[in-house]
């Protein structure tokens, strides 16, 4: 028999003293295929009076998929391309910025126009700081949109976004 990575001698020697009922192997990717070969021998030469069970990425991304409650709490993905979930709710809240920004530019357009009178003196003050924290955030530059075609794409990836952390299609409150 080949002599077997560190960690699985560790492993099972202490499950030969401790005779525990199962010796689990969880890898967060997969075991090389001479460890898989090692843990096979160990099975047939050294019959073992506990089970061995070895977990994977795909029996681990399996188990996970069905505790999403788990996944949430300790920040989890399964899929490689799977986003976190504090990556989603930073672009949530950088596509609430962006939208609310417009609408707050459209305001202020309707303001100088005529078209609406505005706010108390306070909340006006509030919203241009406010507006100025997102241009500083994001670059002005970036905050504006020339078609209607891009202004929608960025009000559907707010929408997307809220719905994938729960809220109802087409939520665009700002």
């Amino acid at each position: 028999m080949a002599s077997p990575p560190e960690a699985l001698q560790t492993l099972f020697t202490w499950a030969e003293a401790e005779h525990p009922s199962v010796a689990l192997v969880i890898a967060s990717g997969y075991l090389s295929n001479p460890a898989k070969d090692w843990i096979e021998q160990y099975k047939t030469n050294r019959k073992p009076p506990f089970r061995v069970r070895v977990w994977e990425r795909p029996a681990m991304s399996r188990m996970l998929a069905r505790q999403p409650e788990l996944m949430q709490r300790h920040d989890i993905t399964v899929a490689e391309s799977m986003r976190s979930l504090r990556e989603i709710q930073a672009a949530e809240r950088e596509f609430f910025d962006r939208v609310w920004y417009v609408r707050k530019l459209v305001y202020e357009e309707h303001i100088e126009s005529g078209a609406e009178q505005p706010t108390a003196v306070e909340i006006m003050e509030r919203m241009s700081a406010a507006m100025r924290a997102v241009e500083d955030r994001y670059g002005a530059d970036t905050l504006t949109y020339q078609t209607d075609w891009d202004w929608g794409v960025v009000n559907g990836k707010l929408s997307t976004l809220r719905w994938i952390l729960g809220s109802d299609w087409d939520e665009l409150d700002t």
